[in-house]
C-alpha cells in the first residue's frame, strides 16, 4: 500500500508541475478554438454518473475554473428520480438540479 501510495504522489506532483501557467493558457486557447467560443472559458463543469447496475447511483460534478481544479466547487447527487441503469435520465436529473440550485 505504501508503494501504491507513493506512486500516486508522484503522479499528482508529475501533473502540477506539467500544469504551468503557459500550459494552462495554451489549453484554454484550444478549448476556446475547437469549441468556437467568442473568449477563453473562466469555468468549466464536469458530470459523470456512477451506479452499480443501476443501484446506488450518484452523479458527480468536478469544476475548473481558469483551467485550475476547484474541488470546495465539486458536488455529489444522490438520484433521485431514476431507477434502474439509465445514466442518460441520471445525468438529466443531475443537471436539472444543478441548475435549479443556482437561480
Amino acid at each position: 500500500i505504501v508503494a501504491k501510495n507513493a506512486q500516486q504522489g508522484l503522479e499528482q506532483l508529475k501533473v502540477k508541475q506539467l500544469a504551468t501557467p503557459t500550459a494552462l493558457a495554451a489549453a484554454l486557447a484550444e478549448i476556446k478554438r475547437k469549441l468556437h467560443l467568442p473568449r477563453l472559458p473562466s469555468r468549466m463543469e464536469g458530470y459523470d454518473i456512477s451506479n452499480i447496475q443501476g443501484t446506488v447511483a450518484v452523479g458527480s460534478m468536478v469544476v475548473f475554473e481558469e483551467g485550475k481544479p476547484k474541488p470546495s466547487h465539486y458536488r455529489r447527487f444522490r438520484i433521485k428520480t431514476v431507477s434502474g441503469a439509465n445514466d442518460y435520465a441520471m445525468l438529466q436529473e443531475v443537471v436539472k438540479r444543478r441548475f435549479k440550485r443556482s437561480s
